[in-house]
């Protein structure tokens, strides 16, 4: 097996920048030289910067990466090496994790921290601790890979090989962004001087034309830029003329309606498809009485058969007292009525929602009060007790009752308060999860251990199958709470009945279903049941906030899972969580 240090016999060894001979390892210096190669110039070599405190393990390195034909800078410390990141780039570097002053997992978070480094990789050199936790540790700090002294030649000069293309193809990359960038910019500098030439040349053309439109656009400026559709119509009701805005809101070009019937086109029809006669047009009575119809609401119709809500205007042209014609003026108010539909949508759900805030806040006040008031009353019988008699007839056993009592109810407030402050933490993103090593068998087998007394007293019976050990990382604060969650429902709900539990897993996921048979709930509230005070029971027959399973699901989400229920209305209901073994949160997520 090739050593790790020492250099090949007749290899030509690097000098340091700008340093003698005799100083040339001292720290804080750097140095460098061109590895000689047969088979690459010297546009193609890269730089290398080899870090370790010991001058015979940078002659190693760079005796066994000197043929690859690269530029190898040399440092003696963390600080020489960041000295030489200010400088210049690099393909790879190699990193001794032993080093005095800054070591290699210090130097690295360094690297790591300054924009210019943050990409580049770092391979770890070490020969003292090959424990895990160093090796973690390592990888951590922004390593992309760990090797332990002594290594063989090859390996190592596979890897830097890697680096190396990589850092060349990034090269290639972005100098190829450059030249087509440069390309751009002089594509978009011809396109400018053609585009003036070009408006040079129509602004001259337009000047020459316009004494021959002027009098032509002065007749159509008024019709031509108004935002109403017009229209001008003869005495039998033929379209005349039409603006380009009766040409945009109906779809009917004015060569196509010319000469014809206007109601025949836009207002032949009711919105239930019957036939709307021209006798009965609001619009025709203008003809027969001689009398303007302003800001008349109604539905005309586009020509691909939609309905246009519109405000209209039919204004007869009087002639030697007859009416020959009439200018027909339309605005769309398609905008303004979805503007009134949406006032009236967000009217609406501001009444549910404050119908909603109204029921919440019965419900939590209901809530909150009933363990204050069952506190209250046992502290209440613990002062009677205690002041009658100097307290003699409160033996120990009926004040630890007492105490056990008032701990429940505390419980329990201290419950709704928490899910109150998770439903805020959740609202502004600020969930906490804190991962770790967690058994899920383990989480369930506590909590069952915790609700025990609880189950004795709905009478219900547990049949639990899981497998252990269920390993993963996951926040077990959490797993208990999603667990709890469906436990107390599953009690709540079945009282007197039997609750299966399952948890199994594969090697990509863990799955915990509980299983009640208790009211069940109907298709329809499948859904609501995960949204925030939502249930599908009225809570006048059960308690809580309408919290738990909004929850529950945040937290599984958040977690990187997903939870489904299926549940007959009067035969139970199922609820299976299924989580990965390797989570993955988002880190807005994290807090």
């Amino acid at each position: 097996m090739p050593r790790y240090a020492g250099s090949r016999p007749g290899k030509r060894r690097c000098r340091p920048c700008s340093a003698s001979t005799s100083d040339r390892y001292t720290a804080d210096t750097t140095w460098s030289r061109r590895a000689e190669s047969s088979t690459m110039n010297f546009e193609q070599a890269v730089n290398i910067l080899l870090v370790d405190d010991r001058p015979e393990n940078l002659l190693a390195l760079e005796s066994i990466l000197g043929n690859l034909g690269h530029q190898l800078v040399m440092a003696h410390s963390g600080q020489a090496a960041l000295k030489a990141l200010l400088r210049q780039d690099f393909a790879v570097i190699l990193l001794d994790v032993q080093m005095p002053g800054l070591d290699g997992f210090e130097t690295a978070e360094l690297i790591r921290g300054r924009e210019r480094s943050q990409h580049t990789p770092i391979i770890f050199l070490t020969a003292l601790d090959r424990s895990d936790a160093r090796v973690f540790k390592g990888y951590s700090v922004g390593a992309v890979d760990f090797l332990f002294k002594p290594f063989m030649p090859e390996v190592l000069r596979s890897k830097v090989a890697v680096f190396v293309d990589l850092f060349r193809k990034t090269q290639e990359i972005q100098r190829h962004a450059e030249e087509l960038e440069l390309r751009v910019r002089e594509r978009t500098s011809e396109l400018t001087v053609a585009n003036r030439t070009l408006r040079a040349e129509i602004n001259e053309r337009r000047r020459a034309e316009e004494a021959l439109r002027y009098q032509l656009d002065l007749n159509r400026a008024i019709t031509n830029n108004t935002a109403e559709a017009l229209f001008m119509l003869d005495a039998e009701g033929r379209t005349t003329f039409m603006n380009p805005a009766a040409e945009q809101m109906f779809g009917w070009r004015q060569a196509e309606l010319l000469g014809k019937v206007l109601h025949d086109h836009i207002h032949h029809r009711h919105p239930d498809g019957r036939t709307f006669p021209t006798a009965e047009c609001p619009l025709g009575e203008v003809f027969r009485s001689g009398e303007a119809l302003r800001n008349h609401e109604d539905l005309f119709v586009h020509r691909d058969g939609t309905y246009i809500p519109v405000y209209c205007s039919n204004v007869p042209i009087h002639v030697d007292g007859k009416v020959t014609g009439a200018v027909v003026s339309v605005n769309d108010i398609t905008q303004r009525k979805r503007a009134e539909e949406e006032r009236e949508r967000l009217y609406r759900e501001a009444q549910e929602a404050i119908q909603a805030r109204d029921e919440f806040l019965s419900i939590a006040s209901h809530e909150l009060k009933t363990p204050l008031t069952a506190l209250q009353l046992q502290l209440q019988m613990l002062l009677r007790s205690a002041s009658k008699n100097g307290g003699a007839k409160l033996t120990p056993e009926r004040l630890l009752q007492k105490l056990h009592l008032a701990d429940q109810q505390t419980d329990r407030l201290a419950g709704l308060i928490n899910d109150l402050l998770d439903v805020a933490r959740i609202r502004t993103g600020r969930i906490e999860i804190r991962l770790e090593e967690v058994d899920l068998t383990e989480v369930v087998r506590d909590v069952l251990a915790r609700f025990e007394e609880q189950i004795t007293q709905a009478g219900c019976s547990v049949w639990l199958r899981a497998e252990a050990p269920l390993l993963a990382h996951w926040d077990r604060s959490r797993l208990e709470q999603v667990f709890t969650n469906l436990l107390s429902n599953a009690i709540k709900y079945g009282p007197g009945k039997p609750i299966e539990i399952w948890v199994n897993g594969d090697a990509t996921t863990a799955e915990l279903t509980v299983q009640d048979h208790g009211i069940g709930i109907a298709p329809e509230h499948l859904e609501r049941i995960f949204v925030r005070f939502e249930r599908a029971v009225s809570a006048n027959h059960y308690g809580g906030l309408g919290l738990g399973l909004y929850i529950v699901r945040q937290i599984v989400e958040a977690l990187g899972g997903t939870i489904r229920v299926t549940s007959e209305l009067g035969h139970g209901s199922t609820f299976t969580v299924a989580l990965p073994r390797s989570v993955a949160v988002a880190e807005a997520e994290i807090r």
